[in-house]
């Protein structure tokens, strides 16, 4: 069975232009071992201690040991191993005739359009099933939203424009973890 891993995270910290930046990586599960071991091993060799490279995190002092781990990274993506796609919002646009559940889950519904659009899996064409595990970062709401989210994941893959394709999610197949204890 063919496979890929989806990483998501996310800031959703309101900036001044920008705000709720959605990030998603897709990575073949045959290439995720080499990808991780070589940014592993750049990161070893440079000595950098913090478990989650953050750029609010650089500094002077760090800043090329930081570009030296994202240079080993977009080599994988410009070698067309991993696929990045980045989502953020622009605060000049406001949206009208939301509702307060729309307001309430905003996270949540963002989350899910990208996800279904940004790698363009309905466009997979496969004779063997895809199976997709997706690694969210901690979900920030109750245990009663995000269980009800992550069904809403589990479906995409019986929404009409999918039917017939190979994708496959397992329910068990969509994790949260913790970037800062996981990284």
């Amino acid at each position: 069975m063919k496979g890929f891993y989806i990483f998501c995270d996310e800031s959703l910290k309101k900036g001044k232009y920008y705000s709720n930046f959605y990030g998603r990586v897709l990575i073949d599960k045959s290439e995720f071992e080499k990808v991780k071991n070589a940014i592993t091993s750049k990161v070893q060799d440079l000595q950098i201690e913090n478990s989650e490279l953050k750029w609010g995190n650089v500094n002077t002092y760090k800043l090329q040991q930081y570009k030296e781990v994202v240079d080993v990274f977009f080599e994988f993506v410009k070698a067309n191993v991993v696929k990045v796609r980045i989502m953020f919002t622009d605060n000049r646009f406001i949206a009208k005739n939301l509702t307060k559940e729309h307001h309430e889950n905003q996270y949540h519904i963002l989350y899910y359009h990208f996800l279904k659009l940004a790698f363009g899996l309905k466009y997979i064409v496969s004779d063997v099933p895809i199976d997709l595990e997706i690694f969210f970062d901690k979900l920030p709401d109750s245990d009663k939203k995000n269980h009800q989210f992550k069904n809403y994941i589990y479906g995409i893959q019986f929404l009409p424009e999918f039917s017939g394709l190979s994708i496959n999610i397992k329910k068990d197949s969509i994790y949260e973890v913790d970037s800062r204890a996981d990284a």
